[in-house]
């Protein structure tokens, strides 16, 4: 897992794909639009950022997704929680206190969206609870962010690295 900070995140992408692969850094694209690299197809990356910061997850031989965002006021994030999370995920946000629930969401929301991430569905995997054995860590990327990071694969260990 590398913690890009203020790069462009498409140059921090590239610069750590680079430090994996001799190939060329040649992008295809799967079904929903997931990024692979055509010579390293067993070399598995995903790239969220926001807020300035970007993360970018590597695997090797496992689909791997992840998801950073800023925390933000968001009233209404009790109604995208129920249209766009899986139903138990958004009935423990009502469950969550007022003043924790914006914050809470962001957690849910990033978990959530690292693994349809790794599944390659992006934001068509809404709404859906995943199966399978999984792992997802929180990211610490600063009081400001919520972050995850996921791979379908049950014990995988997380490493940090900075760009």
């Amino acid at each position: 897992m590398w913690l890009a900070g203020r790069l462009p995140s498409r140059d921090a992408l590239r610069a750590i794909l680079g430090r994996y692969t001799a190939g060329d850094l040649e992008f295809a694209h799967g079904p929903h639009g997931k990024p692979y690299l055509r010579d390293a197809p067993q070399l598995q990356f995903n790239l969220s950022h926001s807020g300035g910061v970007s993360l970018v997850a590597v695997a090797l031989d496992v689909e791997v997704g992840v998801d950073i965002e800023r925390l933000r006021p968001m009233p209404d994030c009790q109604a995208v929680a129920e249209r766009f999370l899986a139903p138990e995920d958004a009935a423990a946000l009502a469950e969550t206190p007022a003043v924790e629930r914006e914050r809470e969401f962001f957690i849910r929301w990033t978990r959530s969206e690292a693994m349809w991430k790794a599944r390659g569905l992006g934001l068509y995997g809404a709404g859906t609870a995943l199966d399978g054995d999984w792992t997802v860590v929180p990211i610490d990327a600063g009081e400001e962010f919520a972050a995850a990071v996921a791979a379908e694969r049950s014990g995988m260990a997380v490493e940090m690295r900075q760009v």
